[in-house]
């Protein structure tokens, strides 16, 4: 600016002018300490009495005030984020609010007083100078008394002496007991000289005199002492220290078999501004019911209210208050979440109505919403546990039937208490991906045969569990091992520290012995044979023996024939092989090949003839008759007719069971009989459509051992 315009008063700018706010009169506004000195509280009165604070800036007369009456102080917002509950200030945030917002606030015109105030200043200083015989002398004095200082866990560096925080550490000022108040005189053979220069040498604030450096070098002087030598490898039985966490709020007993209990903690997240101010627009915008509004689209990600428009808020409270009505509107994902958020921090419902609400909130949006499978089963396990509405986590699968595998939690918390029935009480598919099993994907169940193979195999585990039941007390899957999920809840919602808490449970999982595993595999796939024989399916699967009299068991179960289908099944023809007939049909193919190549022969040999005029017809080839009538059809009518010789003697050594004879014929023709089965299964796929060999075993099926 030019040197000329300094002394001219410049009006304020227009903006400042425009916004300022039209305070009440005699406004006055203080943070005064608590009766028990550890907190700063805030409070507001005018000339017509105490005024309420609501956060952002927003005051009124009384609490129950509609938002909108009042009026509101903006710059006043800077303290919402260290607010606790917007009335009080925790001592971990003194030093910014103190040195920062408070002047800040004092520099714009508010009428705001503190009644705690920071200094730098130590609360006593020692001056130390020389005397003639080379003494030192000390004068400590002290500006409040010594035992009024009281030290504050979260403010570093200060301490707290009536209504004033004085700088000074509390290690510092215990290290001055033996220190008395006023002038003494320490010599340099004196062991507390040497203790003060070492304390002068940490803590120079609280020193001053010419006699410093000299006071230092004593204390530097002394000898330090030696640490322990370090070991040279740490034994394997070295105790690791335990984790400390804070003790539980609340410890809560959950019913087995696989749930434990539960650890209710407070939360390690620290609060941030978005979530203060989420919950203050909360409380305002309670009871707002809104008015008819036109949806408008929102695509923000865990949205807040200061993320809509104006036309946004219009249809989303609208929204809301047809929700509560019962009549749910289709609307985007950014309302459903704002609307879980308050049910989440118990707003707009508390208790058992918020979770009913968020389950049908759920509900009605999962089909829209996929990411709500993943994020609410969690949500709502949590709202149950922190507020007493019981640990009965089946219901909710129950209800709403969400794939366990994509939630946070481990499956055993959702299954915890159809377990009590056993591993037959299980869903079939959830009970394979406990057993690392894919059967639930197999050809046979995914078929057209899914209801009857989950009903079939859950049975079969009932009879398992029965049969083994008769020698000794056995249950398939029992709980086993105990360990430990922690973890924040409301993990990824917007929720205020009153409702966040650090939740630790404790569960068992299912065992996970190798042996026992095994032999439930092993039933589910006698189980499945048993039904493909059954169904007249083909194919079958490997499995390892069973005990004694299990299988015969299974068997009476399912190895009976189902009901009749509807349509007769066709009728198919059995397969007969004539040996003899077969090796007239080689010896006739191989005479016409031979026919054939003769005939070649000699048509290569009238090419090498001068060629023949161009208005000559070129002749045409003919099989003669004698051939054309030994040539076999192009498509053979039964099986017999479409094999060939070594496929047909392998087909007889196979019903005979002679593996030696199948090995030889193999060899001579330089060939493996799993090469020969895949051929004669193509065969009989073409011609019969089905299969007649198990290649997983290598032997006929049972329904055409009869007929081959």
């Amino acid at each position: 600016m030019n040197q000329m315009y300094r002394d001219l008063p410049l009006p304020p700018r227009g903006s400042h002018v425009r916004n300022a706010p039209t305070l009440p009169r005699d406004l006055a506004l203080s943070l005064t300490l608590t009766p028990d000195r550890a907190r700063l509280m805030f409070s507001a009165r005018s000339a017509m009495g105490p005024a309420v604070y609501r956060g952002r800036g927003y005051f009124t007369e009384r609490p129950d005030d509609m938002p909108g009456a009042g009026f509101r102080i903006p710059a006043l917002s800077l303290l919402d984020p260290f607010l606790w509950q917007y009335r009080t200030v925790s001592p971990q945030h003194y030093k910014i609010v103190l040195r920062v917002i408070v002047p800040k606030l004092q520099k714009e015109g508010l009428p705001l007083t503190c009644a705690l105030t920071m200094t730098d200043d130590p609360p006593l200083h020692i001056d130390v100078t020389r005397a003639d015989d080379g003494a030192f002398r000390v004068t400590l004095t002290a500006l409040v008394p010594r035992d009024t200082l009281r030290a504050l866990s979260t403010v570093d560096g200060y301490m707290l002496a009536e209504y004033t925080l004085y700088r000074i550490w509390p290690g510092h000022l215990k290290e001055l007991e033996d220190f008395p108040d006023g002038t003494f005189t320490l010599s340099a053979n004196d062991r507390r000289a040497a203790a003060l220069g070492k304390l002068c040498d940490r803590a120079s604030y609280l020193f001053s005199g010419d006699a410093l450096p000299a006071l230092r070098a004593l204390g530097r002087g002394l000898p330090r002492p030696q640490s322990a030598p370090r070991p040279t490898a740490i034994p394997r039985d070295f105790p690791l220290p335990a984790r400390i966490l804070p003790p539980p709020v609340r410890v809560i007993e959950l019913p087995g078999p696989c749930l434990v209990r539960a650890e209710v903690l407070p939360s390690t997240l620290p609060g941030t501004t978005r979530g203060a101010a989420f919950l203050a627009d909360a409380r305002r915008f309670r009871d707002y019911a809104g008015f008819p509004a036109a949806p408008i689209p929102l695509k923000a990600v865990k949205p807040t209210y200061s993320d809509l428009s104006s036309l946004q808020k219009a249809w989303y409270f609208h929204w809301r208050s047809r929700f509560r009505m019962g009549n749910v509107l289709k609307a985007d994902a950014g309302y459903v979440y704002l609307l879980a958020y308050e049910l989440l921090n118990s707003i707009t419902a508390q208790g058992a109505e918020a979770l009913a609400a968020l389950l049908r909130l759920w509900e009605n949006f999962r089909a829209d919403i996929p990411y709500l499978d993943r994020c609410m089963p969690g949500w709502c396990a949590d709202y149950m546990l922190l507020n007493n509405l019981g640990s009965d986590f089946d219901a909710l699968q129950e209800r709403i039937p969400f794939d366990v595998s994509q939630t946070d939690l481990p499956a055993e918390v959702w299954y915890n208490r159809r377990l009590r029935g056993g591993a037959a009480a299980l869903p079939f598919p959830i009970l394979c991906g406990m057993l690392g099993s894919k059967l639930h994907t197999s050809r046979f169940c995914t078929g057209g045969h899914e209801k009857l193979c989950h009903e079939a195999m859950l049975s079969a585990l009932r009879i398992t569990e029965d049969h083994l039941a008769k020698t000794a007390p056995v249950t398939l899957l029992s709980p086993g091992e105990t360990r430990t999920a922690v973890h924040e809840s409301f993990y990824g919602a917007i929720v205020g520290r009153a409702s966040s808490r650090r939740i630790i449970l404790t569960y068992k999982t299912l065992t996970r012995d190798r042996k026992t595993q095994a032999l439930v595999n092993n039933v589910l796939k006698c189980t499945e044979n048993l039904l493909r024989r059954r169904e007249r399916f083909p194919g079958r699967l490997k499995y390892d023996t069973l005990p004694d009299g299990l299988e015969a068991a299974l068997t009476a179960a399912f190895g009976t024939a189902g009901p009749a289908p509807e349509s007769p099944a066709p009728v198919r023809e059995p397969v007969r092989i004539d040996l003899d007939r077969a090796r007239e049909l080689e010896a006739a193919s191989w005479e016409n090949t031979r026919r054939l190549l003769d005939a070649l022969d000699d048509d290569a040999e009238e090419d090498t003839r001068p060629e023949t005029p161009a208005s000559s017809e070129i002749p045409s080839f003919s099989v003669p008759s004698e051939i054309s009538a030994d040539l076999p059809d192009d498509k053979p009518v039964t099986l017999a007719e479409a094999l060939s010789p070594l496929q047909t003697a392998v087909l007889a050594a196979l019903k005979a069971d002679d593996r030696a004879e199948i090995e030889r014929l193999c060899a001579e023709e330089m060939t493996f009989p799993d090469a020969v089965y895949e051929e004669i299964n193509e065969a009989a796929l073409a011609i019969l459509g089905d299969l007649v060999i198990d290649m997983t075993t290598g032997t006929l099926y049972e329904e055409y051992a009869a007929s081959v």
